[in-house]
């Protein structure tokens, strides 16, 4: 952790002369080779049980640190970013190799990695959005798979955000892994609900990529674990979340069966709001299936169960969509009774047509041959 700069503390060097002073390579170094050697000692704390050949390493980075910085600054490099870029260099001393005989603890390592994901959150509270994978991988590895899924979550909607496609490609991918290792470990805690809830997630995440398949199948998980539990809101929104997932992927059957089951769980717990909600996407369905007699039942009902549950703006959605389709059915029945006036005229023109006479076929003479 990062040592309040208020309190008592051992120089990290011998304080120079005056005319020793030396001036700043470039503008802005001293400053922050202070603010590395000054978050360098929560480094140090956390490695304090291993063998010291890791303080040896330390001296090294330190020393290293000036020569590496200076023509990064030059080239105008963010100094912020450098710095955790350089601390984060520690670890690959400290985490990735033996030391002497003896090898880095689990239990050091995660301290480790504890420690620096505080000092990063303490040190730029107001500007972690630059450090968010920085943090997701430390706090993924110090075992606080919650607090890493948060970051990568984070990182990913930044990246989306200001469409930089190829670190979404990148965090895509640790971020279904994050979500992988959270509940892995919730499981083994024997936290089965956020297991569920996690798994829901999942399926969320897939369809924001409009992957309907992994999308279906991680809330179907999401269900199955919810039903251990007997937990019926649980249930009910996986099959809704199922439903609304086969619709996108035109699946307009699955969906109706999906949401119908979800209306017989939501019914059964009494929730107006859940229910009329249903009765909405149940009718998005149906209209989808072209079963408009269906959809306008299904919204007129979700329209009155709105109304009881007190919710004026779903109301209001749900006639707008049964209004809508009844508006579309009325144009329907004219075109209808168009063509079918057409097909009549087009009937009767040929029946008339078929009975008319040939020239010289009636019942007078014949014309007289030549």
């Amino acid at each position: 952790m990062v040592k309040d700069p208020d309190a008592d503390r051992l120089p990290t060097a011998e304080p120079a002369d005056e005319e020793k002073t030396p001036v700043d390579p470039v503008p802005g170094f001293s400053g922050l080779r202070a603010r590395f050697l000054e978050n360098l000692e929560a480094v140090r704390a956390a490695a304090a049980t291993l063998h010291a050949e890791i303080e040896k390493e330390i001296a090294e980075l330190e020393h290293d640190f000036d020569a590496t910085v200076v023509p990064l600054l030059e080239k105008g490099l963010a100094p912020d970013t450098l710095l955790w870029q350089r601390i984060d260099d520690l670890f690959t001393f400290a985490l990735g190799r033996e030391v002497g005989q003896a090898a880095v603890t689990k239990a050091v390592g995660r301290e480790m990695h504890r420690q620096m994901a505080l000092a990063i959150e303490r040190h730029f509270p107001k500007d972690l959005e630059r450090f968010h994978e920085f943090l997701a991988i430390h706090w993924a590895e110090a075992g606080n798979h919650g607090r890493a899924l948060h970051y990568c979550l984070t990182a990913l909607d930044n990246a989306r955000r200001v469409k930089d496609l190829d670190r979404v490609a990148s965090l895509w991918h640790r971020t279904v892994k994050a979500f992988q290792q959270a509940i892995d470990a919730y499981r083994a805690a024997g936290e089965i609900k956020e297991v569920a809830l996690l798994q829901w997630r999942v399926g969320l995440l897939h369809q924001g990529r409009e992957d309907t398949g992994a999308a279906v199948r991680s809330f179907t998980e999401a269900q199955a674990t919810y039903t251990t539990l007997d937990d019926r809101p649980g249930i009910a929104t996986c099959l809704s979340s199922i439903g609304m997932a086969k619709r996108a992927a035109g699946d307009a059957d699955g969906a109706i069966e999906a949401h119908a089951q979800a209306l017989n769980v939501r019914r059964s717990l009494g929730d107006k709001k859940k229910i009329a909600l249903t009765l909405n996407n149940l009718g998005v369905a149906k209209a989808a299936q072209g079963d408009s007699e269906g959809a306008i039942k299904a919204f007129d009902e979700a329209a009155l169960t709105f109304r009881e549950a007190g919710d004026p703006a779903g109301q209001k959605l749900a006639k707008q969509h049964a209004s809508q389709l009844k508006k579309d059915r009325e144009k329907e029945r004219e075109r209808a009774k168009r063509r079918a006036g057409r097909a009549a005229e087009a009937d009767a023109a040929a029946a008339e047509a078929s009975g008319a006479e040939e020239p010289g076929s009636g019942d007078g003479d014949a014309p007289e041959e030549a």
